[in-house]
């Protein structure tokens, strides 16, 4: 096994080796612990874990100690889904012993059919927080722009469920030579949402981030997603005429950005307070062709999502906020000094400067006072 300054290699044991090893060290289970899925201790398992534990080296047997003490008691469990230009799903459970920022931690998978435990120590935790942001960053320039909204989560899910739909239209009309559309139907964004739950593509937007919105295939329908899309409309992101829906302005911003992505990163956390209470934070990373998007959900108002652009800076701040034990019980969002900016009431504004139109043929957003596409040609209305 690799003993490096960095990391001390990958673990492997099997699952039903863990209940019993944790038993036989005396290690005491946390809160947290019922989260990972591994069998209760029983006399065959026992015996065959025991005799693996004695055939480990003595160097062997202190790093495999503190990789059962981690799952034993967590300080924090941080699930992480990351997609990379729609080619590559990685998923993965970060493991926190510690309290203190910036101490080693594990990454935990499972593999050969669910039976055995993958575990990669790392001596820091920002040798994986800077691996994410390395996805974020996408090797090229993020910009900013001031446009953020707070939305219900299943209002956002109806959002992710049209701008997966618009996407799938525009491929469909590249492939048939046509325009592409501008409106959608209600019930087409409501077969397109339940979509989602049927067939859990992480290739497209909504199947990627459900597992971070939490939310069941029995809480939507037909009437919730109208429903869904009303609010948006109030929410300055969508018209709406009869069942016809149009993205506003704002709207179709966020539509061009997110189907435009580089890479996503949906992150879960889950800690304990010092009072034995659990808490969870969610959170939602894109990083579009030009654009960074957050998402958070979080505290006191769970059924609640803020999304809006950020810097690559305070996305980098976020997830060090995510990875900090202390934060995920707190109830008013990522504790300490960095935090998403406020969620405005206001409807979402496009500023001075942002391309007031996109080119009905192309998509591709505009600048005032063309009169033909500089991506495509077509003549603008």
């Amino acid at each position: 096994m690799e003993n490096t300054s960095e990391t001390r290699g990958t673990l492997y044991i099997a699952k039903d080796h863990v209940a019993p090893l944790i038993e036989k060290l005396g290690m005491v289970r946390n809160e947290l612990a019922p989260l990972f899925d591994y069998p209760q201790a029983s006399v065959g398992p026992a015996l065959a874990a025991d005799a693996w534990w004695q055939g480990l080296s003595d160097e062997h047997q202190y790093t495999y100690r503190a990789a059962l003490a981690a799952i034993a008691s967590p300080q924090l469990i941080v699930d992480v889904g990351i997609n990379s230009r729609n080619e590559r799903l990685t998923n993965t459970h970060a493991v926190l012993p510690s309290l203190r920022w910036n101490d080693p931690i594990f990454l935990m998978a499972t593999e050969k059919d669910g039976t055995q435990f993958r575990l990669e120590y790392l001596k820091q935790a920002d040798l994986f927080t800077n691996t994410l942001l390395l996805y974020l960053q996408g090797g090229v320039p993020v910009f900013e722009m001031e446009m953020k909204f707070e939305i219900p989560v299943r209002d956002f899910a109806v959002l992710l469920s049209a701008v997966d739909l618009r996407q799938k239209l525009r491929f469909r009309a590249l492939l048939d030579h046509n325009v592409y559309p501008t409106s959608f139907k209600a019930d087409d964004i409501a077969a397109a949402l339940a979509e989602a739950f049927t067939f859990a593509d992480p290739r497209w937007l909504l199947p990627f981030s459900l597992p971070v919105l939490h939310l069941r295939p029995d809480s939507v329908s037909p009437a919730s997603v109208r429903q869904s899309l009303d609010n948006l409309a109030k929410a300055g992101l969508m018209k709406k005429d009869g069942d016809t829906v149009t993205l506003t302005e704002p709207g179709e911003v966020f539509a061009e950005s997110t189907s435009a992505r580089i890479s996503s990163v949906g992150i879960d956390t889950y800690g304990v307070d010092a009072n034995g209470n659990n808490g969870r934070q969610s959170a939602l990373f894109i990083r579009g062709e030009h654009l960074l998007w957050y998402a958070g959900v979080s505290g006191t108002k769970a059924d609640t999502v803020v999304v809006t652009c950020i810097s690559l800076e305070l996305a980098g701040g976020l997830l060090k906020e995510l990875f900090t034990p202390v934060a995920a019980p707190r109830s008013g969002g990522p504790a300490g000094n960095v935090a998403p900016p406020a969620p405005s009431a206001a409807a979402p504004q496009v500023p001075a400067g942002t391309p007031k139109k996109f080119c009905p043929s192309c998509g591709k957003p505009l600048k005032q006072g063309l009169k033909f596409c500089n991506n495509c040609g077509a003549k603008i209305s």
